[in-house]
């Protein structure tokens, strides 16, 4: 299992090349170094998002581990992927 966290409310211009690229609730991050995540997707990660405090206190921690094309929880995440 991997330690990270999942978005609980959409975070939008997070990302400084990308600032159009929101993350949705349901994403998972893991943390790179102090507020700078990495978005985890199956065959796709996505690095260099930069959060605010309080938007690092909106997020949930959780632990996930890839399962075929999808990821797996732990404890499941009642939000789902994107709502």
């Amino acid at each position: 299992m991997t330690a990270g966290y999942v978005v609980i409310e959409t975070i939008k211009g997070a990302h400084p090349k990308h600032p159009n690229y929101p993350l949705l609730p349901g994403d998972l991050l893991v943390r790179e170094k102090g507020r700078v995540f990495a978005k985890e997707a199956p065959g796709i990660c996505v690095l260099g998002f930069r959060l605010t405090s309080e938007q690092v206190a909106s997020l949930r921690p959780v632990e996930f581990a890839q399962c075929g094309l999808t990821y797996v929880t732990d404890p499941p995440d009642p939000v789902g992927p994107h709502g």
